[in-house]
């Protein structure tokens, strides 16, 4: 894998309560073969680990797949599946955490709005 230098964050465009090892099994039956990111944060800023860091490209951000390790924070949509931003200060927190060096690339089409 080329050397990563970036962290890409997208929305879960799930439910709130949502956790890791679901968006995990989600991704299973959409056909990968494990979690498609490096790390899914959950509401309460609990982190569920994926891939195996700068070793394995993730598969959410396109052209930036081997260059970045990607992060997905569960939420982005309401109850009636409209996006909004309703991530936490947990979920912030725990983001700022993991690669810090790295600087942040925040996917256009979620609504995540700042970190």
């Amino acid at each position: 894998m080329p050397s990563v230098d970036q962290v890409f964050v997208t929305a879960s465009m799930t439910a709130a309560s949502m956790t890791g090892p679901e968006l995990e099994w989600s991704h299973r039956q959409q056909g990968f073969f494990k979690l498609a990111c490096h790390a899914v944060i959950a509401q309460d800023g609990t982190v569920h680990l994926g891939r195996r860091g700068f070793d394995e490209a993730g598969c959410l951000a396109g052209a930036l797949n081997t260059t970045s390790l990607q992060v997905v924070l569960i939420g982005g949509v309401d109850e009636a599946l409209r996006p909004t931003n309703n991530f936490t200060d947990a979920q912030r927190q725990e983001l700022s955490k993991l690669w810090p060096e790295l600087p942040r690339v925040i996917d256009k089409q979620s609504p995540i709005k700042e970190l």
